[in-house]
C-alpha cells in the first residue's frame, strides 16, 4: 500500500493495513471504498490523534459481519487509557444508496470508536442508524482523504450549509461529556468554531490554538493543557468548573456562527 506523500511511523502503516486487510476480507462482495481522513491525512498524527477511517458499501453489513468487524477492531485498537504504540481506531461505514444522490442526515450502517467498547464487551453491536456525524465525515473524506481502497470520485460533495447543520446538532451532545471526556470535548468545540469560521477542518490542536487567543486567560490555559495533553500525551488537570465555564463560552462562541 502505497501513501503518496504522507509519512507516517512503521507502527501506523501495520496498524492501517490491518484494517484494509480486514475490510477487504470480510466485505469482499459489497466494498466500494476505503477512505483514510483526518488528521492522518492533514496535519499529521499526534500522540492521541485516531486513525479515521471510512467504509462504503453497496449494501448494508449483515449482523455476522458486525460482530467479527467489531471483535477484530477491538484487537487492532488502543484501548482508552493504555499506553501502547497503537492509535485508537474510529471507523464509519455508509451505503452507497444512503449518500448518493446526498440529503442531509444520513444514515451510518456501521460503527467503531473506541468510546463503545464497554458496550461491545457485553454484546452490544452497532446497528444501522440516522448520525449527523456522516455529514462531517464525508466532507472531510472528499476535501482531504485518502483512498486506500476505491475511488474519492464516488463521494459526495457536501455543501457546507449541511455541515453547519451537523455541527449544530453535534453540540449540545459532545458538550454533555466534558467531565467524562474533556480534552476531546474542549477540542472538538473549539474545532467546531474554527470551522465555522473558515469552512476548513483542522486537526484539533490546530483548532486550539487557532481560537485560544477569543477567551480570557484562564480559559485560555485550558485550552493549551487540553492540547498539550492531546499533543504529548501528558494529562491535563483542571477542575471541572473551569472545564464548565470554557465549554459554556465555546458554545456561545458557536452560536454566534450557526
Amino acid at each position: 500500500m502505497t501513501f503518496k506523500n504522507i509519512v507516517f511511523s512503521t507502527n501506523d502503516k501495520h496498524q492501517i493495513q490491518q484494517v484494509v486487510d480486514l475490510i477487504t476480507k470480510e466485505l469482499s462482495n459489497i466494498l466500494v471504498g476505503v477512505y483514510l481522513f483526518g488528521s492522518s491525512t492533514q496535519s499529521g498524527l499526534k500522540k492521541n490523534s485516531d486513525l479515521d477511517f471510512l467504509v462504503v458499501t453497496l449494501k448494508s453489513i449483515s449482523e455476522d459481519s458486525r460482530v467479527y468487524l467489531t471483535n477484530e477492531l477491538m484487537t487492532y485498537s488502543r484501548k482508552i487509557g493504555d499506553n501502547s504504540d497503537f492509535r485508537y481506531i474510529e471507523l464509519t461505514n455508509v451505503v452507497l444508496k444512503d449518500i448518493s444522490p446526498w440529503k442531509h442526515p444520513a444514515y451510518q450502517d456501521f460503527l467503531y470508536g473506541e468510546w463503545l467498547r464497554e458496550s461491545f464487551l457485553i454484546g452490544d453491536i452497532s446497528k444501522r442508524d440516522i448520525n449527523s456525524d456522516v455529514t462531517i465525515i464525508l466532507y472531510q473524506a472528499k476535501s482531504h482523504g485518502l483512498a486506500l481502497v476505491g475511488s474519492k470520485e464516488i463521494l459526495p460533495v457536501i455543501p457546507f450549509s449541511d455541515v453547519k447543520k451537523a455541527m449544530n446538532e453535534m453540540v449540545s451532545v459532545v458538550a454533555e461529556e466534558v467531565v467524562e471526556d474533556s480534552v476531546s470535548v474542549i477540542l472538538t468545540l473549539c474545532r467546531i468554531l474554527y470551522t465555522l469560521e473558515t469552512k476548513e477542518i483542522v486537526s484539533k490542536d490546530l483548532a486550539g490554538n487557532a481560537v485560544k487567543s477569543y477567551f480570557n486567560p484562564i480559559h485560555k490555559r485550558v485550552i493549551e493543557l487540553a492540547i498539550k495533553e492531546y499533543v504529548s500525551g501528558e494529562s491535563m488537570v483542571v477542575e471541572a468548573q473551569e472545564l464548565v465555564e470554557l465549554v459554556n463560552q465555546l458554545k456561545i462562541g458557536i452560536e454566534r456562527k450557526l
